[in-house]
């Protein structure tokens, strides 16, 4: 096969540099031929599930698949709780940007992820930037207070 010629890096080109944009056929290749998996899972370094329905076994399989992601977008999704922050420790070191904005986070949930990842590392987090706007009903705003702002500035 040509494709077992190319190295890792070419052939992730391919896959995420719009070659191959088909993503019924990605997932297919994925789930059979182990390289590509490996090569897609090594590759992927944001993902985007904003409006989505996410629960904390969707962000354990992210992290268990997932381990050079740097950027993740979870705004606006309304089931994302601090038991789903909680699982995303195991990013930690390489994760940069964390979008959550429109979430159910209060401020318990954020300082106890900080301090969590604090802990996982074991000392100061790659994490740059945090985006916590709540969401645009009164009702449902994020709960976040000038307590875990300072936490976030210290740790950012």
């Amino acid at each position: 096969n040509l494709l077992d010629l190319l190295p890792d890096d070419m052939l992730s080109e391919c896959f995420f540099s719009g070659y191959v944009d088909q993503k019924d056929m990605l997932t297919n290749v994925c789930s059979v031929n182990k390289r590509f998996r490996r090569v897609a899972q090594e590759s992927v370094l944001s993902l985007d599930l904003q409006n989505k329905t996410i629960r904390p076994t969707t962000i354990e399989n992210i992290a268990s698949r997932f381990n050079n992601i740097s950027k993740l977008d979870f705004s606006n999704s309304i089931h994302f709780t601090g038991a789903c922050l909680m699982k995303l420790v195991p990013l930690s070191s390489t994760l940069r940007s964390l979008n959550l904005s429109g979430t159910i986070l209060m401020d318990g949930d954020v300082i106890n992820y900080l301090m969590a990842v604090e802990c996982y590392l074991g000392g100061d987090s790659p994490l740059e930037e945090i985006n916590l706007d709540g969401r645009q009903s009164e009702a449902l705003r994020l709960g976040i207070t000038d307590f875990s702002v300072a936490k976030i500035a210290k740790t950012c």
